[in-house]
């Protein structure tokens, strides 16, 4: 049912498969071309009953006031794609509590992921090269 908007166990998910946690490394160029370099975890994860819908936990290690930051994208076959989208946490506390994520775009491996992120808190741009491997 392309208009459900919960899962009652009935849904299909053409990418099962990418599902799970990755083990991730990342370099990140910060505003004043500085370089970032951090490992972490990723979880992607359903996005309701979408095909192909997945939301990205922990996404590029950032943490707002409600938690690990949350993006949501799309997986066809091999590739990935991030929409442009606008995270805003109502009671804005930290830097991090206003983040606009840019249209990007990756693809899967095998077992790994590689995904090429551009974002922006608040004040700064960062431009950012992942990749990983599920665990």
């Amino acid at each position: 049912n392309p208009n459900a908007d919960v899962d009652d166990g009935s849904c299909i998910f053409a990418n099962a498969n990418r599902l799970g946690t990755y083990a991730v490394h990342d370099s990140v160029h910060g505003p004043f071309y500085d370089m970032f370099y951090d490992d972490y975890l990723i979880h992607i994860l359903r996005d309701s009953c979408d095909s192909i819908g997945i939301s990205i936990n922990n996404f590029s290690n950032i943490t707002n006031t409600l938690g690990p930051l949350n993006v949501i994208a799309q997986i066809v076959g091999d590739s990935i794609y991030m929409p442009y989208q606008t995270i805003e946490v109502p009671d804005q506390n930290l830097i991090t509590d206003y983040m606009t994520i840019f249209e990007s775009t990756g693809y899967f491996k095998e077992d790994s992921i590689f995904l090429t992120l551009s974002y922006m808190d608040e004040f700064d741009p960062y431009f950012d090269h992942l990749w990983g491997k599920k665990n």
